[in-house]
């Protein structure tokens, strides 16, 4: 298994060619992403890829956890969900009785903002729920989105490396090709 930084050095070699084999878990792809695109460059953020229709597009890393390089496959996913840790659950618990005890005490305010005050001071701000921090967010189906775990690919490309356009799609072949 490579690396982040792996991809990305090798994509500065002008001389990678990509396949998307699947995207979203379905292997109808739209017709601007198909076929063999040559990546351009990348940077530190993003690889930058030459569509079918000639205009250029951008994929960005998020995090490295989220990406699977292994010269021959890029695969891209999703954050995955995971159970609440221990210390996680007991701030959700001390946050929901500091709630029902803020709405007794004043029961003619709105709780929102001093909750969002308690979140905010917590060791874990991203259990208010609203927007993710550090890589995580709570969901409302009780699990922590994690931007460190794996979850469903969204991306999955062959790779190969040749001379010219020609070349690649020779060795990428879309008729032989399987997800």
């Amino acid at each position: 298994m490579k690396t982040l930084a792996d991809l990305k050095r090798d994509a500065n070699t002008g001389k990678m060619y990509m396949l998307m084999i699947e995207r979203f878990g379905s292997t109808d792809i739209i017709d601007r992403l198909k076929g063999v695109r040559p990546v351009l460059r990348s940077n530190t953020v993003a690889i930058t890829l030459r569509n079918q229709d000639g205009q250029e597009s951008e994929m960005r890393f998020e995090n490295a956890a989220l990406t699977e390089y292994t010269g021959d496959t890029l695969t891209i996913y999703n954050p995955g969900e995971r159970d609440l840790t221990p210390e996680e659950q007991t701030t959700l618990d001390k946050a929901k009785a500091e709630q029902k005890r803020y709405e007794a005490e004043n029961p003619y305010s709105e709780s929102y903002w001093h909750m969002k005050s308690f979140y905010k001071s917590c060791p874990f701000p991203y259990l208010a729920g609203n927007e993710t921090i550090k890589g995580k967010k709570y969901q409302y189906n009780g699990k922590i989105r994690d931007n460190k775990i794996k979850g469903d690919a969204i991306l999955k490309y062959k790779i190969v490396f040749a001379d010219s356009q020609e070349e690649a799609e020779k060795l990428l072949n879309p008729v032989q090709m399987t997800a």
